[in-house]
This record gives C-alpha cells, sequence and structure tokens, in this order.
C-alpha cells in the first residue's frame, strides 16, 4: 500500500489514502488515512478480517490528535472513547471479483468493549 494510492472509495468520506501505519502484522491493523481534498484525518482500527471483507472501526482526528497518538500522549482507545456518541464508524469493504462494495455506517460506537484493555501506542 503506497501513500499515493486510493486505499478505499467510499461515499461517506470521499476518496481515502493511506498515511501512517500504528500497528502492522502481515498488513496494515491500526492506521491513519487522509481524504484527498480536505486532508481531513480518519483513524482506522482492524475489527474483523475474513477472506472476502475487512471490517474497521473508524474516527475523524484532528491534527492534534494525530500529533498526540504519535507522541504518545494519548492511545489509540482514549481517543476513540472520546468520540463515542455519533463520531464513530464500521467501515466494512466487502471485496468482489468485479468492484468491491464500501459501506460506511454510524454505528461504531459498538466496537468499543472489543478494544484491548492495554494502552496501544504507535511503535
Amino acid at each position: 500500500m503506497y501513500k499515493n494510492d486510493i486505499f478505499l472509495k467510499t461515499k461517506a468520506f470521499g476518496n481515502l489514502y493511506f498515511k501512517d501505519c500504528i500497528s502492522y502484522y502481515e498488513y496494515p491493523r491500526i492506521f491513519i488515512c487522509r481524504t484527498d481534498t480536505s486532508n481531513t484525518l480518519f483513524l482506522f482500527y482492524e475489527m474483523k478480517s475474513g477472506g472476502s471483507f475487512d471490517e474497521w472501526l473508524v474516527a475523524k482526528i484532528s491534527n492534534d490528535e494525530y500529533w498526540n497518538l504519535f507522541s504518545r500522549r494519548q492511545s489509540v482507545q482514549d481517543l476513540y472513547k472520546k468520540k463515542e456518541g455519533g463520531s464513530l464508524w464500521t467501515i466494512r469493504n466487502t471485496y468482489g471479483i468485479e468492484k468491491d462494495i464500501t459501506e460506511a455506517v454510524n454505528d461504531g460506537s459498538r466496537w468499543l468493549l472489543s478494544l484491548p484493555n492495554k494502552d496501544i501506542f504507535p511503535e
């Protein structure tokens, strides 16, 4: 995945580009994406993955929140908890033979109890 390649096309947020990786195991599991037009940032956390789909917990984050993550002033979990109540999304990408189907639903709060208890910081 390259920073100039479109990572995901969504109706809710537009084209999303990979920016930075926070946690990697075989592929990025927790990472930051940005939009192409406004450079809005989004924190992605892989919640489910199967052979034909991926599902992420997603939150829009500010530049300050981005820098707080990478300077270890704020954990991933705390940032998500701060966004609870309408600012958390689930994005599901289902991979098809001819076309992928991407859905964004404003129901991300359901994932908060699934996050690990131990603080996650970028390495």
